[in-house]
């Protein structure tokens, strides 16, 4: 792969807002993925990411209510997430999930300039 080669998408990702969570395991696998990242979002445009790595299934969301009683001034509905998106990260190679979440390695600081290619995909 080169850079600006284009990475298939996630497509099948399920959301279960009942029991919050996000299953990953059901989505079309994206083999140059060497981790996601799955974007939160309210109505009221806030939103908060969790990354992911390959093969994970049922990645909790966060609790609205937990965040809501400790930030004064926001209600229930502000940080409700009500759309997802899951982005496929490709590192190129040089870099795999362990070497990016380590301590004493390359994070996710850098991660723009670590990524070699990435999709990204609307779940509804």
């Amino acid at each position: 792969m080169t850079v600006g080669d284009y990475i298939d998408f996630a497509h099948g990702v399920v959301v279960d807002t009942v029991g919050r969570t996000i299953d990953l395991s059901a989505a079309n696998p994206v083999p140059e993925a060497d981790m996601y990242r799955v974007t939160f979002r309210s109505a009221t445009g806030a939103s908060w990411q969790v990354y992911v790595k390959p093969g994970e299934s049922f990645v909790p969301m966060p609790d609205p209510t937990a965040f809501v009683s400790s930030v004064s001034g926001l209600a229930y509905e502000d940080v409700l997430a009500t759309g997802f998106s899951v982005a496929a990260i490709d590192l190129g190679g040089t870099l795999d999930w362990e070497a990016v979440v380590a301590l004493d390695g390359d994070d996710l600081n850098r991660l723009t300039e670590l990524t070699d290619a990435f999709s990204v995909i609307q779940v509804e």
